[in-house]
C-alpha cells in the first residue's frame, strides 16, 4: 500500500516540474524596472530502485509560499551529480509601460475665501473742554436798609410867626406802626406854623400854643427823607375835618382864666372818619 502512495506521489511530483519548464517568466512592474521572476532548473534526484523507476524531480517554486514538504522516506539516498549548467534565460519583455501620467502640480491650499470685513476703528472721543462759563450779573436786590428815622418831638418845620408862651397844649399820641410827622396850619392858611417828628407807638405834647383855630394834618410813613421832607415808603396823608380851637376863657366871677387843650390820636387808613386820607397834593409842603 505504501508502495503504491509514493508511486503517485512521485509521479505528481514530475509533472510539476515539467509544467514548470514550460511556464514562462511572470514580470511584475512596480513604478520602476521589471523585476523578473526566473525558474530554476528542474533538478533531477536519482531516487533507489523502486517498483517503477520513475526520475522524480525535485519541487520547482511557483510562489513566494513555500508549500508544505511533503513526507518522504526518511532514508537519504546518496547526493546524485546534477547537471549544473543553467539553461539560457527566457527572454521576457523588458519594456516598461508608459507610466501614467501623474498631477503633479501641487494644488492650492483649500482656504476659505478671505470675505473682506469692515474693521471699525476705535477713534478716541474728542475731549469735550467744559463750556466756558460767562459770568453773567444777577441783580440781586438787596436787603432794604434800615429806615430812616428822626426822634420823637423833632421839629420838622417852624414858621418864623410861631412863638411861644401861649397857654394851650396839644397831645398827639401815633397808634399805629408807622412813623408820623403832624403838624399845625393856621385856619386860613396851608403854611405849616409847626410841624414835629412822632414815631410809631409813640406820643408827644406840643406846649405853649396861643389861643385860636388851626387846622391838623398829618402824614404816615416809613424811611423819612430829611433832604426831601418827605417818607420814601408807605406814605399816607391824612387831615382833620374840623378845627382845633383853642381857647382862654376868663370866669367873670372868679376871674380865673382856663385854657382848653386837645388830645388827637394818629390813625391809619380810613377807620376814621374825621381824619380821612387825602391826596399829596393838598397837604402842606414840609420843605
Amino acid at each position: 500500500m505504501q508502495s503504491k502512495i509514493l508511486s503517485v506521489l512521485l509521479a505528481g511530483a514530475c509533472l510539476f516540474a515539467l509544467l514548470a519548464c514550460e511556464i514562462p517568466a511572470i514580470t511584475i512592474t512596480i513604478g520602476g524596472p521589471a523585476a523578473t521572476a526566473t525558474p530554476l532548473p528542474p533538478t533531477i534526484v536519482a531516487m533507489p530502485p523502486a517498483p517503477t523507476n520513475t526520475l522524480v524531480p525535485s519541487p520547482v517554486p511557483t510562489n513566494t509560499s513555500v508549500p508544505p514538504p511533503v513526507p518522504t522516506n526518511t532514508s537519504v539516498p546518496p547526493p546524485v551529480p546534477t547537471n549544473t549548467s543553467v539553461p539560457p534565460p527566457v527572454p521576457t519583455n523588458t519594456s516598461v509601460p508608459p507610466s501614467v501620467p501623474t498631477n503633479t502640480s501641487v494644488p492650492p491650499p483649500t482656504t476659505a475665501p478671505v470675505v473682506p470685513t469692515s474693521t471699525a476703528t476705535l477713534i478716541p472721543p474728542t475731549p469735550t473742554l467744559p463750556a466756558t462759563l460767562t459770568p453773567t450779573r444777577t441783580l440781586v436786590p438787596s436787603p432794604p436798609a434800615p429806615p430812616r428815622r428822626l426822634n420823637t418831638g423833632v421839629i420838622v418845620k417852624q414858621s418864623p410867626s410861631w412863638s411861644a408862651g401861649g397857654e394851650s397844649y396839644l397831645v398827639i399820641t401815633n397808634t399805629v406802626t408807622l412813623d408820623s410827622v403832624a403838624l399845625l396850619t393856621a385856619k386860613d392858611d396851608q403854611a405849616p406854623l409847626i410841624a414835629v417828628y412822632i414815631r410809631a407807638r409813640d406820643s408827644h405834647r406840643i406846649e405853649s400854643i396861643w389861643a385860636g383855630e388851626y387846622n391838623f394834618y398829618y402824614v404816615l410813613g416809613e424811611d423819612w427823607d430829611s433832604a426831601n421832607a418827605r417818607f420814601t415808603r408807605k406814605t399816607e396823608y391824612h387831615r382833620f375835618t374840623g378845627t382845633v380851637n383853642f381857647e382862654r376863657i376868663i370866669d367873670p366871677k372868679t376871674r380865673t382864666v382856663n385854657y382848653t387843650y386837645w388830645r388827637l390820636p394818629l390813625l391809619g387808613g380810613s377807620e376814621e372818619p374825621q381824619l380821612p386820607i387825602i391826596d399829596a397834593a393838598t397837604f402842606p409842603s414840609l420843605k
